[in-house]
């Protein structure tokens, strides 16, 4: 069964409105969880002839440490081909649940706190 892939810019997006980062936030924390290995990434080369992509070879798996050396999605290599970067949609969907998660209870410790200094300040406390 062939696995689901997400383009890395439609991921990146999806993490600017799931998270409220802006876009340069959103690629670069989508560039991090990437070279972690925790959402695996593929990328295949082209180039643009008349205004159009042309396909210069078939995609690979990056691995993670080549995130590391560079913004892969954003770079041109020693041939001349840039990279349509994909991510694994299944990878990206958990880990973004995940950041959900951990910003709604985050967010709820906020409150607490936010309320327990307001009673603090009006004497309830």
């Amino acid at each position: 069964m062939d696995e689901p892939w997400l383009s890395f810019y439609l991921a990146a997006q999806e993490i600017e409105e799931q998270l409220g980062l802006s876009r340069g936030a959103a690629q670069a924390q989508l560039r991090e969880v990437c070279a972690t290995g925790e959402v695996r990434s593929q990328k295949q080369p082209y180039t643009i002839v008349s205004f159009q992509p042309v396909m210069e070879g078939p995609c690979e798996r990056i691995k993670p440490s080549e995130w590391q050396l560079d913004e892969i999605d954003s770079m041109i290599d020693a041939a001349g081909c840039a990279y349509f970067v994909d991510v694994s949609e299944r990878d990206f969907l958990f880990w973004l649940k995940q950041q959900s998660i951990n910003q709604a209870r985050k967010n709820k410790g906020r409150a607490l706190w936010s309320r327990s200094r307001a009673r603090e300040r009006d004497g309830d406390g």
